[in-house]
């Protein structure tokens, strides 16, 4: 698989099939996220790996308690579902935290993510980055849901992605270029 078909290629994953990931391949992309560039090297990023089902439906029950106050109805509407999952039953979920005093977190976290999503496709595996984490981490009233994590001091949940074994094989959607760029 070239470069460009790994980006041509990946999807944002929805629906994993029930099948753990081995350690080492979940080690390997990982590591493929801290190759990752970022602004002065300063690898100031930590990623804490959620493996353990009990404690991916915490948090799942974590986000839809803070998506039923949303003002959007539909956000609202999904949060009362049983059968959504915001983390997609995924058989690892990935913490992907950054350094709070570091100005670039934001923007090196999400290179190695997209590393991370490159290097899943590679392995057979599939992801998808999902904001809600971060967002109930930044959350006073639902930080103590990540109580228990090897957060570091200084280090703040910026987002999560989901990882496992595709069950899914979701079409690209279109894409036009001359709407989103401008030659100056």
């Amino acid at each position: 698989m070239t470069i460009r078909d790994a980006i041509e290629g990946r999807r944002s994953i929805r629906k994993y099939k029930r099948q753990s990931i081995r350690r080492e391949v979940l080690y390997d992309v990982l590591w493929s996220g801290m190759l990752a560039p970022n602004a002065n090297n300063s690898q100031d990023w930590f990623f804490i790996s959620i493996e353990e089902r009990a404690r991916i439906e915490s948090l799942e029950d974590a986000i839809k308690e803070y998506m039923a106050q949303s003002s959007n109805p539909s956000t609202v509407a999904n949060s009362k579902q049983d059968d959504y999952h915001p983390l997609f039953e995924a058989p690892a979920v990935i913490l992907v935290c950054g350094k709070t005093d570091n100005r670039w977190s934001d923007v090196d976290c999400a290179l190695a993510a997209g590393n991370i999503s490159l290097a899943a496709l590679d392995r057979n595996l599939g992801s998808c980055i999902v904001g809600f984490p971060g967002t109930l981490y930044r959350d006073d009233a639902y930080r103590h849901h990540f109580d228990g994590y090897a957060i570091p001091e200084g280090f703040e949940v910026k987002f999560a992605m989901t990882l496992g074994y595709p069950d899914e094989s979701p079409a690209p959607r279109p894409r036009d270029v001359r709407k989103i760029v401008y030659y100056d």
